[in-house]
């Protein structure tokens, strides 16, 4: 029986989060509880390029967008790569992120398979099965993650089909025949980042580095945690640079196609191209599901990652015709479902208009020192009124920069 709280694309986040042990973790005691990423994702609506963008979402941020400018956040900005260490700024902005949104689920996202080491049983239905040594663990299917259990060394066939040898695991054999991680000892299948490749590892490696010190004996035995539930989510963390190269590999690509927005050639089709792909390795583990809304259905989609929910959103947006771009004020990428959005952020456009009021300030001070009335100021720098030359003049004055 599948266990998904992941179905429908819930997730996980804590009240609280701390850089414990190398990785980003929930703080002790921090309560961890379930939430919808989807719930404030409208898709962009199809549209000419251009158009005014009207519609439902027009004027609401992505849900993705936050991380697309965190990842821009923690580049170091010459070179673009992570940086060693976080500045204390830097470090806040990562923990607010994960206390709003929480982990990206990296470790989920890639496993497709996880099989711990087998124990022998003191019960089963199957008095002959008794003292056999069973492996136990979960795999990932498109409805959430399912119970698997294996009988090692026997040589009892599974019924309902011929069995197959596999290094003393007796399966049922399965076509096309798929990689198996090692019953016996344990082990797990992963979907590299970024290409999708699968690859068999045994705990020890990869999945290890989830975990701290103190909890792998517990993360590489069973019983262990299905990822839907909550006692998981307190095992695991995620060091910051697993973090910021997984969610790179979403920002990046939608950097990379801001860049390429208004070019037109073959070179710049097959880099394109090449960044749907990647966005599309990203969505790869995720599944549609239908579900119940009102008295209707709807459909939502089963994800082992809000990393993989993010790269879904991305994908719809960018097939509903929505905008890519480049911050004016901080650079960041970002997906826009109007036509004329030039920030990330009201953060970056009230940061832009600060820094143009500024400049009128000025360039109206020197205006003033010149003779000239506030009406043909006003006229003169694009304020809105005389009125509001005449305040940035009165405050000037008062600051004692302007007799």
């Amino acid at each position: 029986m599948p266990s998904g709280a992941m179905a429908g694309g819930w997730w996980f986040r804590a009240e609280a989060y701390e850089i414990r042990d190398g990785l980003i973790r929930p703080a002790a005691g921090a309560t961890i509880d379930l939430y919808d990423p989807w719930a404030q994702h409208v898709p962009a609506p199809r549209r000419r390029r251009g158009a005014d963008g009207g519609g439902l979402g027009s004027a609401e941020e992505r849900p993705y967008q936050a991380l697309l400018r965190l990842a821009h956040m923690l580049r170091d900005p010459v070179t673009g790569i992570v940086t060693e260490t976080l500045s204390r700024r830097q470090e806040d902005a990562l923990l607010e992120w994960c206390r709003e949104n929480g982990l990206l689920g990296i470790l989920p996202h890639q496993v497709e398979t996880v099989m711990f080491p087998a124990t022998p049983t003191s019960t089963a239905d199957d008095d002959q099965l008794r003292g056999t040594p069973l492996a136990q663990g979960y795999r990932r299917t498109a409805l959430g993650w399912e119970l698997e259990t294996r009988e090692v060394g026997g040589r009892r066939a599974t019924p309902g089909g011929p069995a197959k040898s596999n290094g003393g695991v007796h399966l049922r054999v399965r076509l096309p025949q798929r990689v198996e991680p090692n019953a016996r000892s344990g082990g797990v299948i992963l979907r590299s980042l970024p290409d999708d490749r699968l690859e068999r590892e045994d705990l020890g490696g990869t999945w290890s580095q989830f975990f701290s010190m103190q909890d792998r004996a517990t993360a590489t035995s069973w019983p262990f945690p299905s990822f839907a539930d909550a006692a998981f989510w307190r095992l695991y963390g995620e060091s910051v640079s697993w973090f910021v190269t997984a969610a790179g590999l979403l920002a990046d690509a939608v950097d990379m196609i801001a860049q390429l927005r208004e070019a037109d050639s073959p070179t710049s089709r097959e880099t394109l191209d090449a960044m749907h792909q990647q966005i599309n390795a990203l969505a790869a583990p995720a599944a549609p599901a239908l579900r119940s809304s009102g008295s209707g259905s709807e459909m939502r989609w089963t994800t082992p990652s809000l990393l993989s929910s993010y790269a879904i959103m991305t994908a719809i947006d960018l097939a509903g015709g929505a905008d890519v771009r480049r911050c004016g004020v901080c650079g960041s990428p970002f997906i826009t479902a109007t036509g004329w959005a030039n920030y990330c952020s009201m953060t970056c456009r009230k940061t832009q208009n600060r820094r143009v009021n500024r400049k009128r300030e000025r360039l109206s001070l020197e205006l003033a020192t010149k003779g000239w009335d506030v009406t043909r100021i006003a006229h003169e720098v694009g304020a809105r009124d005389g009125e509001t030359v005449q305040g940035w003049l009165d405050k000037a004055r008062r600051e004692g920069r302007l007799p």
